[in-house]
């Protein structure tokens, strides 16, 4: 019954599912216990594409299932990187990652910032909405703190749940991309 749902799929729907099933595998071997929060959302992705293809009747309710199992297996790869889409490319080849041990919170950085290859000096296109960033608690309601003029980490922390923009969030990537304070990104 798999090999004839996969037919039904073409080669982008298949190169999503094995990318997200790449990333739901290299999450659970990074993670000590199963609420790892990469793990839970990659299988919350991967099982949102599923009902998209079912509810656009791609699928049906039944394959949506075996495919759901079929790629939380296992990486369905066949062992190789995953193809990333060159925006999602750029991004985790500019951004040095801080394994720090502090507590994070994350912001997002809209897909548009994205967009353009400061390398190459071309426009490219992202297959995502935004980038979830995880940085230092306490390093970003510093920075926060710092550029807003607020007086206390409780401001800071409503300006982060309640106030911030893209334009914000653009300036906070960059300070923690040259500080070296992204902890993980996300695609989103």
């Amino acid at each position: 019954m798999t090999k004839e749902t996969l037919k039904k799929l073409n080669n982008k729907q298949k190169h999503y599912l094995e990318n997200t099933s790449y990333f739901i595998e290299k999450a659970r071997s990074q993670c000590i216990n199963s609420n790892n929060e990469f793990l839970v959302r990659y299988k919350g992705m991967l099982r949102g594409y599923l009902d998209c293809l079912a509810e656009n009747g791609f699928i049906s309710e039944q394959e949506k299932r075996i495919l759901f199992l079929w790629y939380l297996e296992k990486d369905r790869t066949s062992n190789h990187e995953p193809i990333l889409n060159e925006a999602r490319q750029y991004v985790l080849d500019t951004t040095p990652i801080n394994e720090s041990p502090e507590e994070t919170v994350q912001f997002s950085v809209c897909d548009g910032y994205f967009s353009f290859n400061a390398n190459t000096e071309t426009e490219i296109e992202t297959d995502f909405d935004e980038v979830l960033v995880t940085v230092p608690k306490f390093w970003l309601l510093h920075l926060i703190s710092k550029s807003e003029k607020l007086q206390s980490f409780a401001a800071a922390e409503d300006f982060l749940q309640n106030e911030y923009t893209s334009d914000d969030s653009i300036c906070w990537y960059e300070e923690a991309v040259k500080e070296h304070k992204i902890c993980a990104i996300c695609f989103a």
